[in-house]
């Protein structure tokens, strides 16, 4: 993908609130190609910027993504506090790093 598309989907991303699946939709179906090309871009727009039924994400698909947590040196299972209290002594390291 060349930057001029790169800046075509950022910008109609932010401006259309696409979803990472729409955006991942729109760049396989080359929107922005085909848009250039069209003689009637208001139009194009338009169907752009409506999501499909497989653009949605459920609840759970939303929340699903993974955590990557292996600097925090926590065992197999832990409980919330023991993910508090690590979280805040890494922070705590890291703020006072700055000083």
């Amino acid at each position: 993908m060349n930057d001029d598309a790169r800046r075509f989907y950022e910008k109609e991303a932010l401006r259309g609130g696409w979803s990472i699946r729409q955006l991942d939709r729109q760049i396989g179906s080359q929107f922005c190609e085909r848009t250039l090309l069209s003689r009637n871009k208001a139009a194009m727009f338009r169907k752009g910027s409506v999501p499909q039924p497989g653009d949605l994400l459920t609840p759970e698909e939303e929340i699903k993504d993974p955590l990557v947590l292996e600097f925090l040196n926590l065992k197999d299972e832990y409980s919330e506090n023991d993910l508090e209290d690590a979280l805040i002594h890494k922070l705590e390291d890291f703020l006072l790093e700055l000083v």
